[in-house]
């Protein structure tokens, strides 16, 4: 079978945000990344806003590529997002910071595992009883997943990265068949309807 491992052995680090506010009208700085940045469509990273206070430019806290933040509490508690070519950033509070060893596992996979039932089986088990859901860091630490070879990672990667585009392509086909659908269904009534007898105002 495939070997397992913790999420805390294949990741260098699990850390918390760093605790700051958001400055909206300052242009310098590393900009902070809140959990209302992250959406469906990625990160914005033109509308996220930089951090108040001092923090230099070789920060330890700074965001690196491949790192994965998880949202350690509120509505959107266990979700995942990776980052990707980053400006120099922060990740606030609310999130938690994974930093991958890419030596034994591959940062989109690790993301990958993060979506899966098994990880919000995991998860949800942990927080049973608990009076507010959330995460922490010996929470995800503790986490089992399955760790097949390097090879074998990117090669999933490669093969969900191809089924996502087949089914993105099909949706936005359907998207676009649905509005020529309801165009039509327009069309047809109000064609009926300014042909009817008892709407002379047409």
């Amino acid at each position: 079978g495939v070997p397992a491992a913790i999420l805390g052995k294949v990741c260098e680090t699990i850390t918390y945000g760093v605790t700051a506010s958001a400055d909206f009208s300052s242009k310098e700085g590393p900009k902070l990344l809140r959990i209302t940045d992250l959406t469906r469509e990625g990160v914005s990273w033109e509308t996220v806003p930089h951090c108040r206070g001092k923090l230099g430019a070789k920060s330890t806290s700074l965001l690196q590529n491949g790192d994965i933040v998880v949202a350690r509490t509120g509505g959107t508690v266990g979700k995942s997002y990776i980052i990707e070519s980053p400006p120099p950033a922060v990740n606030a509070s609310y999130l938690l910071r994974l930093r991958p060893n890419r030596s034994s596992i591959d940062p989109n996979y690790l993301n990958l595992f993060l979506g899966s039932r098994s990880y919000w089986k995991q998860l949800n088990d942990s927080a049973k009883g608990a009076a507010q859901p959330n995460v922490n860091a010996t929470t995800l630490s503790k986490i089992v997943l399955p760790l097949p070879s390097l090879e074998t990672q990117r090669q999933l990667v490669l093969r969900l990265g191809n089924m996502l585009a087949e089914i993105e392509k099909a949706r936005l086909a359907a998207r676009t068949q649905l509005r020529e659908i309801s165009s039509l269904a327009g069309a047809i009534v109000f064609d009926t309807i300014r042909n009817s007898p008892t709407t002379p105002w047409l």
